[in-house]
């Protein structure tokens, strides 16, 4: 079993990063980071977070004291079928699948799916699946459009959007937020990692009896590989995004469809 280690200098804010919750893990604020002009992101706008289907009533409580207004589910649609959210009076619910919804069943994309395929699962190299879905998710512009429209709309902010591990669907969207408000690519990149703290929670997450059944023919070291925050994947996206659009910039402006108005309006409300 791997044993990736993090560490990092935001650790330290744990006690404010983190929001613990009996029936979800990885669910912390996205507030604190320092921007390239010397700000930081406003603590309590933007959560991040793993599933949400397992929250129990005091979770529900602490949810709405954060104040959170919207839920943003990044899931495919058969994840949501198999586990959805609870319906939570006074907060928002939208589906916004990151990956492409489709009747494919042989190519498993993500952790949460493992379980819901047939009895045949092939992960090939360990890590590799990852590192070609984020490549390939970076061309999901329409979807980064609809949800940094989303945020943009501050009567639904406070916000949490999450996927299954709160890895790296949850991860590429953190990353637009962040680097939309000027957070650079090497603290961005911190984020992403911070999930490894959660590995242990995840695995007993996921390790049910119907998972061990059906992955107990396929390597451990790719089932790692799934389940940890490596660097590499999240420098996929931002490596394909400027490899076809030039820069995030140019990708945010000229794909993305948001000008810089509404970057400067965006930073105005959750930069101080």
């Amino acid at each position: 079993m791997s044993k990736l280690k993090f560490s990092s200098q935001y650790e330290g804010e744990k006690d404010v990063r983190d929001v613990s919750l009996e029936g979800a893990i990885n669910f912390r604020d996205l507030g604190g980071y320092p921007t390239v002009d010397g700000r930081k992101v406003k603590w309590g706008r933007f959560f991040r977070s793993a599933a949400l289907s397992d929250l129990t009533d005091n979770d529900i409580f602490h949810i709405q004291k954060l104040g959170i207004k919207r839920i943003c589910d990044l899931r495919r649609t058969n994840e949501t079928r198999a586990q959805p959210n609870p319906v939570i009076p006074g907060i928002d619910n939208v589906h916004l699948p990151i990956i492409p919804e489709n009747k494919e069943k042989e190519q498993v994309k993500q952790i949460g799916e493992l379980s819901l395929h047939g009895k045949q699962i092939n992960l090939g190299e360990p890590g590799e699946m990852l590192l070609r879905l984020n490549r390939v998710i970076a061309h999901r512009t329409d979807a980064y459009t609809q949800f940094l429209r989303m945020v943009f709309e501050e009567e639904h902010v406070p916000l949490v959007f999450h996927c299954v591990a709160g890895k790296d669907r949850t991860g590429v969207c953190s990353s637009v937020i962040l680097m939309t408000l000027g957070v650079p690519e090497e603290i961005v990149i911190e984020d992403f990692m911070y999930t490894n703290k959660y590995l242990d929670q995840l695995r007993q997450k996921v390790f049910t009896k119907k998972f061990i059944e059906k992955t107990k023919d396929v390597d451990p070291k790719a089932i790692d590989a799934l389940l940890e925050a490596r660097p590499d994947y999240l420098k996929a996206f931002l490596k394909e995004i400027n490899d076809h659009y030039g820069s995030f910039d140019t990708y945010l402006y000229e794909n993305l469809g948001i000008s810089k108005n509404d970057r400067k309006d965006f930073q105005s409300r959750y930069l101080q």
